[in-house]
């Protein structure tokens, strides 16, 4: 973990990351975030590249585009009334139910490929794909 950033790194060069990004808007008296999920193809596993941001995977959506909780681009908004017992059952649920068992169908570079020819991944391809099979 760096920041907002929660990396997790596979043998094969698969990485993984959730990122929790802030709204250049907050301010003291509210702060909005959103949930960032990623795919990252280390281009040589060997010498990988330990601190890629989420903007830099190949494969990456927001939580709406893995979950059906939300329509669209879904933004938390936090104030001195946000009932904070609420949200954290919320972010729970949605971690242990939609974006851990989204991560989790990817346990190396050849299940991304599996999902990929599926179509699946469509809508999320952001750059090239580096695999080493």
């Amino acid at each position: 973990k760096t920041g907002s950033n929660f990396r997790l790194y596979l043998p094969d060069g698969l990485c993984k990351i959730v990122n929790f990004q802030e709204s250049q808007f907050n301010d003291r008296d509210e702060c909005r975030f959103t949930i960032n999920i990623g795919l990252y193809f280390q281009k040589n596993p060997e010498q990988p590249y330990l601190m890629f941001k989420e903007y830099e995977c190949q494969i990456r959506t927001r939580v709406s585009g893995i979950s059906q909780r939300y329509v669209g681009d879904h933004w938390w908004v936090l104030t001195e009334r946000t009932d904070s017992e609420k949200l954290c059952a919320e972010l729970r649920a949605l971690m242990q139910e939609d974006i851990l068992p989204w991560l989790d169908q990817f346990s190396c570079c050849r299940d991304v490929i599996r999902v990929g020819q599926t179509g699946k991944l469509k809508n999320m391809i952001r750059g090239t794909i580096y695999v080493k099979i």
